[in-house]
């Protein structure tokens, strides 16, 4: 008796997870090679880049956009080219980690205190 064909379990990654975050007029032509780049740096500092978000001029509130999919993914970081991208790197580090590439710094999270974020 041959048993039924079972997909196989998707592999979990141990490492946190960070999203990639890039500003499409800033990285413009090359933001192919800009998430690659984001996918290196995420993994030098250990996370595991699970998601890029790819974000136009048009595009109203990215910052907000940006922390709802660093919510619903749980990622503990954003990966990042530049704080250019970010803009708000503030609003950012209250729920993550931001990790910059040029200058390469990482920005804890920022701890608040008597219920905020």
């Amino acid at each position: 008796m041959t048993r039924p064909y079972m997909a196989p379990k998707p592999l979990r990654s141990s490492l946190p997870k960070a999203v990639g975050y890039l500003r499409l007029e800033l990285s413009g032509s090359a933001w192919e090679r800009a998430e690659l780049d984001l996918l290196e740096l995420a993994g030098e500092h250990g996370y595991d880049l699970v998601k890029t978000l790819r974000v136009g001029a048009q595009v109203r509130e990215p910052v907000s956009r940006l922390l709802i999919v660093v919510r619903r993914t749980g990622a503990g970081a954003v990966v990042t080219p530049t704080l250019e991208h970010v803009g708000a790197p503030e609003v950012v580090r209250r729920v993550c980690h931001l990790i910059v590439g040029e200058p390469e710094l990482v920005l804890p999270r920022l701890h608040s205190f008597g219920g905020g974020l």
